[in-house]
């Protein structure tokens, strides 16, 4: 052994305690409305917990000031729901212009953590006030197993989460029942990127555009293996809109969704590029133009392997393209829209119109059956087609109107 090895050796020794010490420093701090905890209020963990630390919150619905416009300042913390979200709420009550969470210019990253909890019943009101649940600037914490739930801008944006120029995380959440002006539950702008792993969109409302969801200027949301289901809008993109955005979706499915004029699914206007990949499109409705989609201004949507099923009756088609954009179909299935099976665009390279034996359409249950043609091996480019594999083996049967099948065979 070389001269100074043995030295060298335990100055690293001593480096690795000193490190593994520096780690060990992170405390968790208890909060319980029931006086069991170190702190009755969560606002009060939050500010007497330093980087890093955890705010463990004890099961129970937290009301009032200091359990919500609760604020982490600039650090990173965990802040969890010992219990889940079931039984961890913090809830505002529905009192004028008050907020869940605020991350108002903190600078956190996806290191700062929001696990476990319903944000309920947030309420904004002012002008300008947007983000009833939570709202983000200049923030990107990441939400795990959250719940969303009837949070409303009255006449502003985002619902339940508002982002500007963030990029915010979200993995097995839920958003329901969530009400604004533009984007019911989420409405994201100003270059935010926010991304979405197996989270829900059930009942939300916006009342111009974005039943879910409104994506702004250069937007590039992500979004893998979420539902949308039964979101609403009075004008444009029941489920969704997009403006000079260029969100993209993979493994997604749109049921229900309604858009009272424009786009059943979705509205996408003003240059935007979404991308749609291995989605499922069933029972949509927009009452003139795009049953399921609308798209118009410039804009450029791509459809890749997906599915386009059971589209209510409307004034126009599936999918509206006006004069000034196109759509990019490639490797679809459409069945049984009421507006006709057509699939328009001049980019359109090729589709089937056949049934995709849903395994029971009646439960939303979109997985296929064995013998469906979006399974690689029974269509011409051996793709899996939707957002689900197969669920049955036998062939599903399935009561159908006279409407139904004349539209078959438009």
């Amino acid at each position: 052994m070389r001269r100074g090895t043995k030295t060298t050796i335990a100055l690293l020794g001593c480096a690795g305690l000193l490190a593994c010490a520096a780690l060990s420093h992170s405390e968790t701090h208890i909060v319980d409305h029931a006086g069991g905890g170190e702190y009755l209020t969560i606002q009060e963990g939050l500010d007497e917990a330093a980087q890093e630390d955890t705010v463990l919150v004890v099961a129970g619905t937290y009301t009032g000031d200091g359990n919500r416009d609760l604020d982490f300042g600039t650090k990173n913390l965990v802040l969890r729901g010992e219990s889940g979200a079931i039984l961890t709420i913090i809830d505002c009550e529905t009192e004028h212009n008050h907020r869940c969470i605020d991350f108002n210019g903190g600078g956190q990253d996806t290191t700062c953590v929001v696990e476990g909890f319903t944000l309920a019943n947030g309420r904004m009101t002012i002008s300008g006030s947007d983000g009833a649940g939570v709202r983000c600037v200049g923030a990107s914490p990441r939400f795990l197993s959250c719940i969303f739930s009837s949070n409303t801008c009255s006449g502003q944006n985002g619902g339940a989460v508002f982002c500007d120029n963030s990029s915010p995380v979200f993995r097995d959440c839920r958003f329901d029942e969530n009400q604004a002006s533009r984007g019911g539950a989420v409405y994201c702008d100003n270059a935010s990127q926010p991304r979405f792993f197996d989270t829900t969109f059930t009942g939300n409302s916006g009342g111009d555009e974005g039943g879910a969801a409104y994506f702004g200027w250069q937007c590039d949301a992500e979004f893998r293996r979420c539902v949308f289901s039964d979101n609403i809008t009075d004008l444009a993109g029941g489920a969704l809109t997009c403006s000079h955005a260029a969100p993209w979706f993979l493994n997604c499915s749109f049921i229900r969704n309604t858009g009272d004029v424009w786009g059943g699914a979705a509205h996408i206007t003003s240059g935007s590029t979404p991308i749609f990949m291995n989605c499922t499109f069933v029972s949509n409705s927009g009452s003139e133009q795009g049953g399921t989609l609308h798209v118009n201004t410039g804009s450029y949507p791509n459809t890749w392997n997906c599915i386009f099923a059971f589209t209510a009756e409307c004034d126009d088609s599936v999918i509206y393209v006006d004069v000034s954009s196109d759509v990019d179909i490639q490797r679809c299935c459409s069945y049984g829209n009421a507006p006709g099976n057509t699939l328009p665009g001049a980019l359109t390279i090729e589709y089937i119109i056949s049934d995709p034996l849903f395994c029971d359409v009646t439960i939303d249950d979109l997985t296929l059956a064995s013998t469906s043609p979006c399974l690689p091996g029974h269509n011409d480019w051996s793709a899996d087609i939707g957002a689900y594999l197969q669920g049955c083996v036998e062939s599903p049967v399935r009561k159908t109107s006279w409407g139904t099948i004349k539209t078959m065979y438009r």
